[in-house]
């Protein structure tokens, strides 16, 4: 896992394959200045497109903090908050696993 996040470029590339293909084509035959842009632009998409993200998983947690608001500070629903942004998949003997609750406890929570 990484440490610190990447933006994927290929994001950015992919937007307009044929421009990124000309921008090759234009390289290969001596003329490196489209394809240096064409990353430099798929690189400010992926960050942008990454700044966003972020900005929706924390609206996404504010939202499950807002929905828990009923539930007393300590319930393991409170724990979980986190993790269930930084995984993409949580299972009940992982949640077990990263949180020390029981198995029982962590599928009880996971519901």
């Amino acid at each position: 896992m990484l440490r610190n996040p990447t933006a994927p470029i290929s994001t950015g590339l992919l937007r307009d394959t044929e421009g990124h293909f000309r921008a090759l084509t234009s390289y290969r035959e001596g003329d490196a200045a489209p394809i240096v842009t064409a990353f430099a632009d798929a690189g400010w998409f992926a960050s942008q497109s990454g700044i966003e993200l972020i900005d929706r998983l924390a609206e996404l947690v504010d939202e499950a903090r807002e929905n828990l608001s009923g539930f007393h500070s300590d319930a393991n629903a409170w724990k979980i908050i986190p993790l269930l942004i930084s995984h993409t998949a949580l299972t009940a003997p992982a949640l077990s696993q990263l949180t020390g609750l029981t198995p029982k406890s962590a599928l009880r929570t996971l519901g």
